[in-house]
């Protein structure tokens, strides 16, 4: 026998708070792909700087699916990396296009029972940590690229004084952990 949760509830609030966590971690992690994209000059991807600073909504810029199919062709991470790369690809899409409705809700009042609930929020869970762990990984290369920028135009010092780029150094061992070496 199951339970049944008002969805107006605690329940279904957190549910949605959590999908909210996660559309936010599917845009930074697509901003920190197409920052890595811009700056690394991958084959295929047609992504500058301006597109990355632009707020003209009416200007389309490349989607994560192709971006990630082009640091595939580009061979610069493990196949497990592009592997999971492939699948965040595969998970976002169904997430933000038809997750909710493959489960058949489709109002923010209905009534959902306890085992819904219950893999409904274990889902999301393990996309978000999924989500965290690749964005480590970008946040590192990031880093690894500006590095290598700051080194050719003699500004390491620059680097280093920079608090916000200093953050992302923490992240340079996820990023060397999938390269292709």
């Amino acid at each position: 026998m199951t339970a049944s949760l008002d969805m107006k509830t605690m329940s279904m609030d957190h549910l949605l708070l959590q999908a909210g966590k996660i559309v936010f971690l599917f845009q930074q992690l697509e901003n920190t792909i197409e920052l890595c994209c811009a700056f690394s000059r991958v084959e295929g991807i047609a992504v500058s700087i301006e597109d990355l600073l632009t707020t003209d909504s009416e200007r389309r810029g490349q989607t994560l699916g192709q971006m990630v199919g082009g640091l595939k062709r580009a061979m610069i991470f493990n196949p497990s990396f592009n592997d999971k790369l492939g699948n965040i690809v595969a998970n976002r899409n169904v997430f933000i296009h038809k997750y909710w409705v493959s489960k058949r809700l489709f109002a923010l009042d209905e009534k959902i029972d306890l085992d819904a609930f219950q893999e409904i929020l274990a889902y999301e869970e393990e996309l978000y940590k999924e989500i965290i762990e690749v964005i480590r990984v970008f946040l590192g290369f990031g880093y690894s690229i500006g590095e290598e920028i700051a080194r050719q135009e003699g500004k390491l010092r620059d680097l280093e004084n920079d608090n916000d780029l200093n953050n992302m150094k923490q992240f340079v061992p996820n990023f060397l952990s999938v390269v292709n070496l």
